[in-house]
């Protein structure tokens, strides 16, 4: 095949592929029984449990937490005797020299990374032949995966010898000196994601590679014409925004508090103009804002301006604009009441002025009266 000639990690890819069909599946072991790990540029047996700085690997279940992990060694896994999860907990970063960042070509086991909150990991190599290899299928899911390429040595971004799925998951991966970016020798399915590159594949009628292509075509089975579109940066973004994660949206925080709403939770240090919207759109779906959470904005000092349209908003949580002290201007131009919290107001601008819509102005002025402001803050309808 020429295509492994142009692209030697293919052609890993398929050795690896061949070999993982001789291996007899088997029930899988209550605990790791065999195997080793390197994290950090030290050996571990996989069979007891282990944990540093930033990770914890836990014998029982074949996980390897990260939480806050930092590394500037590759993390490599060889011949686990069960399927192995990578969870990933807050920010973690790698950034490698090795010929693989992140290595399971040794590994017979299907590979997961699942992280939680959008837990974050990114991946730099520097001279790596190859950024991330799996020998079985990977899937990669609730997290958000940067990989990035910039040495000058790199073939190839990811290689996996399965199937690829991707799961609710966001990213950006760049590979600029690579010959392929992705290349499975398993279907690559998305779920809750969108990818800026298109996925096809490439078939000689013998063997078959799937990959991401900038073209439009699905289906290639010219070599050249395959090599000339291959994508060698592609950007992932999840449809939907998950529960449970903050998202920031022109400078506002919004906490999703289910499939279909949101409630406002702060902001950006440096936002000035605040405007409370009917919804928001967060990936390709829209959200309701239906509350504004309690301290939210307290002692903020920056904002000088908030308008709350809020059609859907039923309340303004405790103190949440508490001692806004430069929160000169307060517009509600929502039409029915809300419920608002004890002190939400409480310590803004002292000669602040609050605009109602006419529909909503005296329910909503007892209010925020009895919420607690100066007596000299002023009120009138528009």
């Amino acid at each position: 095949m020429n295509i492994l000639k142009k692209c030697a990690v293919f052609g890993l890819a398929m050795m690896l592929m061949v070999s993982g069909l001789a291996i007899t599946q088997q029930v899988q072991a209550a605990t790791v029984s065999t195997g080793k790990f390197t994290i950090n540029n030290k050996r571990y047996n996989a069979s007891s449990d282990q944990s540093s700085s930033g990770w914890r690997w836990d014998t029982q279940t074949a996980t390897l937490t990260l939480n806050g992990f930092t590394s500037s060694y590759g993390l490599v896994f060889d011949n686990l005797s069960q399927d192995v999860t990578i969870k990933v907990r807050g920010t973690n970063t790698i950034t490698s020299t090795s010929n693989t960042a992140i290595d399971f070509s040794e590994t017979d086991q299907d590979v997961s990374f699942v992280g939680k909150k959008n837990g974050t990991l990114t991946v730099t190599d520097n001279n790596s032949e190859m950024l991330l290899v799996v020998k079985n299928n990977l899937t990669i899911s609730d997290m958000i995966l940067n990989l990035t390429s910039s040495g000058s040595e790199n073939y190839v971004g990811v290689v996996v010898g399965g199937a690829l799925a991707l799961k609710n998951m966001g990213g950006t991966w760049n590979f600029d000196d690579a010959s392929i970016g992705v290349g499975t020798l398993g279907k690559i399915t998305k779920e809750n994601v969108k990818s800026s590159k298109k996925i096809a594949y490439y078939t000689n009628g013998e063997d078959t590679l799937y990959t991401f292509v900038s073209g439009s075509t699905t289906k290639y089975t010219d070599e050249d014409d395959f090599m000339d579109v291959v994508a060698t940066s592609i950007t992932f973004t999840q449809k939907k925004p998950v529960v449970g994660v903050t998202y920031i949206v022109s400078g506002v925080k919004y906490l999703v508090t289910s499939d279909s709403t949101v409630t406002v939770s702060g902001c950006s240090s440096s936002l000035k103009k605040l405007v409370i919207p009917n919804t928001v759109k967060i990936g390709s779906a829209s959200m309701k804002v239906t509350q504004i959470q309690q301290k939210a904005f307290a002692t903020n000092t920056k904002l000088k301006s908030v308008t709350i349209k809020g059609k859907y908003l039923t309340k303004i949580g405790k103190k949440a604009f508490y001692k806004c002290s430069n929160l000169k201007t307060v517009k509600f131009t929502k039409k029915t009441s809300v419920k608002i919290a004890s002190k939400a107001f409480k310590g803004i601008y002292a000669k602040a002025k609050i605009q109602i819509v006419k529909k909503s102005y005296k329910a909503v002025k007892k209010k925020i009266k009895s919420s607690g402001i100066a007596s000299t803050v002023t009120f009138s309808k528009i």
